[in-house]
């Protein structure tokens, strides 16, 4: 299966976005699929609606939760014909109100029509790799 992996934090670098959505490549990766990882600032307007699966990784913008960068809404607008595929979307938090944060992604991702099959709140890159195995790509 060819799997998309995007991130994007509250600015172009969010190293610990980068490092969540890197470790779930590589446990998707060891299930033998095909997996590419973008970072949405500077992959704007990139198509990925020829993917059978992605995974969105973000963070909350501000201590208090809640919200998350536009840069997601912004980048699944344009991001092709991606209504009805399957995904998964993490949120990397430290604060409050993650949970609210996690909604708001997958409020997001539900409004473009993807079909959101896992999501969940990280708090360490390496709890990524163990997420990433774990994820039913295959199954519909």
């Amino acid at each position: 299966m060819k799997v998309c992996v995007l991130y994007g934090g509250k600015d172009r670098k969010a190293e610990r976005v980068k490092q969540i959505a890197e470790s779930i490549t590589k446990g998707i990766s060891s299930k033998d699929h095909l997996v590419d990882l973008f970072n949405m600032y500077t992959e704007r307007g990139k198509i990925v609606s020829y993917y059978d699966y992605i995974v969105i990784v973000s963070e909350q913008t501000t201590f208090w939760g809640g919200k998350i960068p536009d840069i997601v809404a912004g980048f699944l607008k344009t991001a092709g014909s991606i209504s009805g595929i399957r995904c998964s979307g993490f949120i990397y938090g430290k604060g409050f109100r993650k949970m609210k944060t996690l909604q708001t992604l997958m409020n997001t991702m539900e409004k473009e029509g993807l079909y959101l099959k896992v999501s969940d709140i990280l708090a360490k890159p390496d709890q990524g790799f163990a997420v990433g195995k774990r994820l039913h790509i295959n199954n519909r």
